[in-house]
């Protein structure tokens, strides 16, 4: 884009944002298309209107003036011809794009037929064991989506509500009541449809479903791994992950997290994708095992995810809940203790966590206010342990521990799973992908913070506090690394060189490779192979396994489970 198509774009897109504050027509998306139009770049509405809040301000006091026109362009009557005639273009396909919206919006056959229900039918509960039809021409399909879309569809189409809170919405609400009302009713589908691709639906019947999810409990598998940017994200992933390396970063990937995966199932070359959350509803006791399932019910309780800042930044600076705390305030029976497992590191990586000896929590809270009100930049090395990092350390961190990686780390964080429950305390002055501040929960924080979890502590229970175990049956090297005795999770390297046993002792196994190229899973099953940095899940129903280098002379699993 020149100087004169970038006066044009400027001028056009100020004249639509003025407009838009009287015009009731305009919306959020007219810009974004025009926007398009101009620049190639696909943005969301969302981040258009959030981008353009600050330039009202400016707006509002006067302060901004028409594009500087240059002296080409002024003197162009051709030019100012064909702009004339390009804002004529651009008011059509606002136009053109606004009723558009406008059909849509409106009251589709199916939405018609539900609301005249609503308000002549009085609704009824279904008993789980009730046939809900009777017909032999009625049919129940459910449609799956793999939780995408929520952010825009949930509860009401109010298109210019904030994403974030309607992605908490539907994290903390919407998820949970869809898998309730889902869960009550798997014997009652005739068919179950694969949406996720968008005009390429797949079928299965419920019987294929059911017999489906009834043999992956009995034998290892992955879920489908999910990557996403963020302001920290880093570089490891793209090469390791074979991820897009046109991609500014990769931050976070979920894998092995069935509130956030899918599942793959082939049935004669089609592959169809469905929650991993419906197999823990539908199996809860073949997965998880008897002692799990009485303890947490249907929930996957442990939790191994990615954080890459590897040639990036530091994570925000933030602390878990108590138990107790979670209870009261957001209905949770656990809370979300975790560890980092650091897979890779450069030479200046470091991991903040816990706090420094003899520091006031008074005169700490009111420098985290005070740097949220941007009065001062908040000094993290003055309240926080700064530990050295390499690859293989693995640091502990309990509820109510100050924590975070720093940059050129990266980690393989594992943890419990009652969702998302992080209170962020500092965020380093910088602003989210979307041109904004993040959430600070610094209220929440410090009461949950505990001030006694000091340096000599820290170091003593929190940093590498591993020894070496003995299994039954099992002569590798087994180490225990974690986690704390405050957390409920279990967590061993092994390093293996030939077979190595494994029992699940009736508690499924959660494990990644975190060293060696690849390794071959034995048992009573068809033999899995996974390779490095891979998650993988072995099911309560599962006795035992063998692990054993595929390909290689030697690797190293670390292996989670819920204590007993």
């Amino acid at each position: 884009m020149d100087d004169i198509e970038k006066n044009e774009f400027l001028r056009e897109q100020l004249d639509l944002l003025k407009r838009k504050k009287t015009d009731e027509d305009l919306e959020w998306q007219d810009v974004a298309d025009f926007r398009f139009e101009f620049n190639g770049d696909l943005e969301h509405r969302d981040t258009v209107r959030k981008g353009s809040k600050l330039l009202y301000e400016y707006i509002d006091a006067g302060w901004v003036n028409e594009p500087v026109e240059t002296e080409d362009d002024s003197n162009n009557t051709e030019l100012i011809k064909m702009r004339k005639e390009k804002i004529k273009l651009s008011d059509a396909r606002v136009e053109y794009n606004r009723l558009i919206r406008q059909e849509a919006r409106k009251e589709s056959y199916a939405d018609m037929v539900k609301r005249i229900i609503c308000e002549n039918v009085e609704p009824i509960n279904i008993p789980v064991h009730y046939t809900l039809f009777n017909s032999s021409t009625d049919l129940l399909c459910h449609l799956t989506d793999v939780h995408c879309g929520i952010e825009i569809h949930n509860w009401k189409n109010d298109f210019d509500e904030d994403i974030l809170k309607k992605y908490k919405r539907g994290y903390f609400i919407e998820w949970r009541i869809a898998d309730k009302h889902k869960a009550e009713r798997f014997n009652c589908f005739d068919y179950v449809v694969d949406t996720n691709k968008s005009n390429d639906p797949k079928m299965i019947s419920s019987d294929t479903f059911i017999d489906s999810l009834k043999q992956l409990a009995q034998k290892p598998f992955r879920t489908v791994p999910y990557f996403d940017p963020g302001v920290w994200g880093g570089q490891w992933m793209k090469e390791v992950c074979n991820l897009d390396v046109n991609q500014p970063n990769y931050a976070w990937s979920f894998d092995g997290v069935p509130e956030e995966n899918s599942i793959l199932f082939d049935y004669d070359g089609v592959t169809v994708e469905l929650p991993a959350m419906d197999l823990v509803l539908y199996q809860p006791k073949e997965l998880l095992g008897e002692q799990v399932y009485s303890r947490f019910g249907a929930e996957f309780p442990i939790r191994f995810d990615f954080l890459d800042t590897m040639e990036g930044q530091n994570l925000s600076l933030q602390v878990h809940p108590l138990t107790e705390y979670i209870k009261k305030n957001f209905g949770m029976s656990y809370t979300q203790d975790e560890s980092y497992y650091i897979l890779d590191a450069k030479e200046d990586a470091h991991v903040y966590l816990g706090l420094k000896e003899g520091i006031q929590p008074n005169e700490m809270i009111s420098d985290l206010e005070s740097a949220q009100r941007g009065e001062i930049v908040f000094d993290a090395d003055k309240y926080i342990n700064k530990f050295p990092a390499k690859k293989h350390d693995h640091f502990l961190i309990p509820a109510g521990t100050c924590h975070c990686s720093g940059k050129n780390a990266m980690v393989l964080e594992i943890s419990a799973t009652p969702y998302i429950f992080t209170f962020k305390l500092w965020d380093w002055q910088r602003l989210g992908l979307d041109g904004l501040p993040r959430p600070i929960n610094i209220e929440h924080g410090k009461h949950v913070i505990q001030w006694d979890r000091t340096t000599k502590w820290v170091k003593e229970n929190l940093v590498n506090a591993t020894y070496e175990v003995k299994e039954e049956g099992n002569d590798c090297k087994i180490e225990h690394t974690g986690l704390h005795e405050l957390e409920f999770i279990e967590t061993r390297r092994y390093t293996i060189n030939n077979d190595s046993l494994h029992k699940t002792h009736g508690t499924v196994n959660m494990l990644n490779l975190i060293d060696g190229k690849s390794a071959i899973i034995e048992g009573n099953f068809e033999p899995f192979i996974v390779h490095y940095a891979e998650t993988f899940i072995i099911p309560a129903s599962i006795n035992e396994y063998t692990i054993k280098p595929y390909d290689c002379d030697e690797v190293k699993v670390l292996k989670a489970y819920v204590r007993s």
